[in-house]
């Protein structure tokens, strides 16, 4: 699901996903992320929610807080190389205020657009690869946490 957030920012209603957890539960298992302040409003949710979830994903983003530091859940955070915004020192820097299991990718040659394939952003860094390139690297390091974190305990 990716919600309507009020103003296009997910920081004004971090909770929206549990209007949509409980209007859908059929379904048993569930991940929250999103890309920059979307990821940070997807860990406010999460820090409070975590018997809900089975994951939290960070796009070019970090918590606020570190208020998931002795969180079991699963968590993946997938950075750009050349991200001019959340740049790989604050990557970097956010390992404090995450748990140890945490998996950290970079997408070698991305940057913090091309997460959100909606053109260029002031701060940001040219990209040294496609935006599709960027794209297929994220999917397949998503696919494949989802479904090493399935056949974990």
């Amino acid at each position: 699901f990716i919600p309507d957030m009020p103003f296009s920012f997910a920081i004004f209603n971090p909770n929206k996903a549990q209007d949509i957890i409980k209007d859908h539960q059929s379904i048993k298992h569930w991940y929250i992320g999103g890309h920059s302040l979307g990821g940070a409003a997807a860990a406010m949710f999460a820090e409070k929610n975590q018997s809900k979830l089975d994951g939290l994903f960070f796009l070019a983003s970090y918590p606020a807080s570190d208020d998931l530091k002795q969180s079991s859940l699963k968590i993946l955070s997938i950075s750009g190389e050349k991200d001019g915004l959340a740049t790989q020192e604050k990557i970097k820097k956010s390992k404090a205020n995450l748990p140890s299991q945490t998996v950290f990718h970079e997408i070698k040659g991305g940057n913090h657009a091309q997460f959100g394939m909606y053109g260029k952003q002031k701060g940001d860094q040219p990209a040294d690869i496609p935006a599709l390139s960027q794209q297929n690297d994220l999917i397949q390091t998503m696919l494949d946490w989802m479904n090493r974190s399935k056949k974990l305990p």
